[in-house]
């Protein structure tokens, strides 16, 4: 019981909560283990648990009837998902499936609501979660349909450096992330990609290994995508996403 407390504390927005306020929370909690590919559950499935990722990657995704699939989110260690469970939400409208070996907690939902209910700035916090998210799709779906592909990879690269990725000594930053996952995330083919990728590996921009890409050269991302000819539309969705990428990669 206290090994879950311990971990449910370090992780936002549960961290603000006490320690009578987390065994609450905690008492009926699963720790679950799910294997690389493993799935944690499919749309329509009943919406009965908001998750914290513990340790390791999942990836929410929806998929049409013949396969196509749209990466909706790539999620990491101290991160939320299923949250739509206390906003009303009864069946998944979305897939959830482990990138890697990953620790998740289960949170069940009345359990939640329980606490929300004593706790209105954990609730406030959790809908402004909600809302960040919500906020980035519709950027997304906006650099879908008015930028080009070139700068969607881009801008894309630059969110995912911000969130997850992985500063070094030498300045480069790692993202863990496959060509497969990349192109869903942006709209396009996985060939399509991998020739984009190949194009700025052969500038010296970034370097590509086994899932995973190494931005080498932040600057050159930031030339290429402020680079005259961009749209106010693109611009726009480029100064929101380095503004939050440099604040997140300052705190590493």
């Amino acid at each position: 019981m206290q090994f879950k407390v311990d971990l449910l504390k370090k992780m936002p927005p549960f961290s603000q909560l006490s320690e009578d306020e987390l065994n609450r929370l905690m008492k009926s909690a699963d720790m679950i283990r799910y294997k690389r590919n493993a799935v944690v559950y499919v749309a329509h499935d009943p919406s009965d648990r908001v998750f914290v990722i513990c340790d390791g990657r999942v990836k929410l995704s929806r998929s049409s009837s013949e396969g196509r699939e749209v990466v909706l989110d790539i999620l990491v260690a101290g991160e939320m998902f299923g949250e739509m469970v206390i906003c009303g939400e009864s069946l998944r409208t979305h897939s959830a499936v482990a990138i890697d070996d990953s620790l998740l907690c289960a949170l069940k939902r009345q359990d939640v609501e329980l606490v929300l209910q004593t706790n209105p700035d954990l609730a406030k916090q959790i809908l402004c979660h909600v809302g960040d998210r919500c906020a980035e799709l519709e950027l997304r779906l906006e650099d879908q349909i008015f930028l080009p592909v070139e700068q969607r990879l881009l801008l894309i690269l630059f969110r995912q450096a911000g969130r997850h990725g992985e500063r070094c000594v030498d300045g480069s930053v790692i993202i863990h992330l496959i060509q497969k996952d990349l192109a869903h995330l942006i709209g396009a083919s996985r060939e399509t990609v991998a020739e984009l990728l190949a194009t700025y590996k052969k500038k010296g921009v970034l370097h590509t290994g086994y899932r995973t890409i190494r931005l080498l050269d932040m600057d050159a991302i930031s030339a290429a995508l402020s680079a005259e000819g961009c749209d106010s539309r693109n611009l726009q969705s480029y100064a929101y996403c380095r503004a939050k990428t440099i604040r997140t990669l300052a705190l590493k």
